[in-house]
């Protein structure tokens, strides 16, 4: 009974013509209840600003859910955001937080350990579903971010960007798509394709440190998907689909057989299944030790969670 813009594809699946990661939308990470959220990444404080005024800000359909019935918990709290990692950005600052530290505490506290790139997803047709190649053209997409001009970002231009964000995900890999660039009409090839050779001046830089071709071959890929959209990982699987006459689950299960087996195929050296071994036994032994030392009630340890 949920309206939907998809299409049907076979007999059990239903798609969208020339999405590329449909997972990243209203379908899958993107909740109505941040539509309106404006999270401002101009200096470390906004942002933590923005995503603690989040957190404590009701909900009105979470409120109506409630927190707890019949003494099961239901959630968290009835605030927009009920945790800091329920906000599904493409890009995240982060830091490991210490044991009982909220992540924003930490964060705000000690600083910014490590950036979360969360905007692409697992490519079905490689074993650990990331290659050398995609880690070299995110590691020089991320130079460029950093070399490049970063003017302040304000309200308007976020929810310009997030608009732009979910035309790509449902119909990314439509020749004649256009995004909204400073209230304007782009093609996305056109823009793609410059913003491309921009990363390739950092891809050139990487290579000379690294003394190879990598980073430059790994902006060349790009370059082709932008040419053919059917070298995109959701291209892929519709063409694959299509050429082998695959509904979605006999796809998806024959790349896990394959996978499978490659794993299967590679035994893990006896200095790494020892550290495994050894690190399973020490957490366990850790929750215990946790456990036994816990000196008030869950109910008390959430009260106190969502006053911080």
């Amino acid at each position: 009974g949920r309206e939907h813009h998809l299409q049907k594809y076979d007999e059990y699946s239903l798609y969208m013509p020339h999405a590329t990661c449909l997972r990243m939308g209203d379908l899958g990470y993107s909740s109505n209840a941040q539509q309106s959220l404006f999270v401002c990444y101009n200096e470390l404080e906004t942002y933590a600003e923005c995503l603690h005024r989040a957190i404590h800000t009701p909900y009105p359909d979470y409120e109506e859910i409630g927190q707890k019935k019949d003494g099961e918990h239901l959630q968290i709290n009835t605030s927009l955001l009920q945790l800091e990692n329920e906000f599904y950005s493409t890009i995240r600052p982060k830091r490991v937080a210490k044991p009982g530290q909220r992540p924003l505490d930490a964060l705000t506290s000690d600083g910014i350990e490590y950036v979360e790139v969360r905007a692409l997803d697992l490519n079905p047709f490689l074993p650990l579903g990331i290659d050398e190649q995609q880690i070299c053209f995110l590691d020089s997409f991320l130079l460029y971010c950093l070399l490049s001009d970063s003017p302040e970002c304000n309200e308007q231009e976020y929810f310009e960007v997030k608009g732009n964000i979910a035309s790509v995900i449902e119909y990314g890999r439509d020749p004649d798509l256009s995004l909204s660039m400073e209230g304007k009409q782009v093609k996305l090839r056109e823009w793609a394709d410059e913003l491309v050779r921009d990363i390739n001046h950092s891809a050139v830089l990487l290579d000379q440190v690294h003394g190879n071709n990598k980073y430059i071959d790994s902006v060349s890929a790009q370059m082709a998907k932008i040419e053919d959209s059917d070298l995109t990982p959701s291209g892929q699987v519709l063409k694959t689909m299509r050429e082998q006459n695959l509904s979605f689950y006999h796809l998806s299960m024959e790349q896990s057989e394959k996978h499978k087996n490659y794993f299967l195929e590679k035994s893990l050296d006896d200095e790494t299944q020892n550290l495994m071994q050894e690190t399973a036994v020490q957490s366990i032994s850790k929750q215990k030790e946790i456990e036994a030392n816990e000196d008030i009630s869950f109910d008390e340890f959430l009260q106190n969670w969502n006053a911080s």
